[in-house]
């Protein structure tokens, strides 16, 4: 704990420019793998074409470039989605919990098999014992 104290003058100063480099690598990150302008460069290559400033040959290959671009963008956000999975499960020790409604089903009998069989669809819900 002293130890701890007498380097702070050291390690402060240290943790801050490593604070300041994360969010520069964040907001970099952030731009880079937005989607946003790789859209919108599509929509002005097809305003383009149909202005008539390039041609189809041009437009094709522009087109293949950009839809590259966003399946990058894409897997790149999936990959990034899995690596935040994985930690909170590491953290919470085990699988991630689902994220949708859980459906749980327990019976002290079991259902037998020949009553769905047997009864119409309508009143297999309201059957009586």
């Amino acid at each position: 704990m002293l130890f701890k104290l007498l380097g702070l003058p050291l390690t402060l100063p240290a943790a801050g420019i490593k604070f300041c480099f994360q969010q520069v690598l964040n907001a970099a990150e952030a731009e880079l793998m937005d989607p946003a302008p790789v859209k919108e460069a599509l929509l002005n290559l097809q305003l383009q074409l149909e202005e008539g400033e390039i041609t189809e040959e041009e437009y094709v290959e522009a087109e293949a470039v950009l839809m590259r671009r966003l399946r990058e963008i894409r897997s790149y956000r999936e990959e990034k989605a899995k690596e935040q999975l994985a930690k909170l499960a590491a953290q919470r020790g085990g699988a991630p919990e689902p994220q949708g409604p859980v459906v749980e089903f327990t019976a002290d009998e079991p259902f037998p098999a020949q009553a769905i069989e047997d009864e119409p669809a309508e009143s297999a819900g309201a059957r009586t014992r």
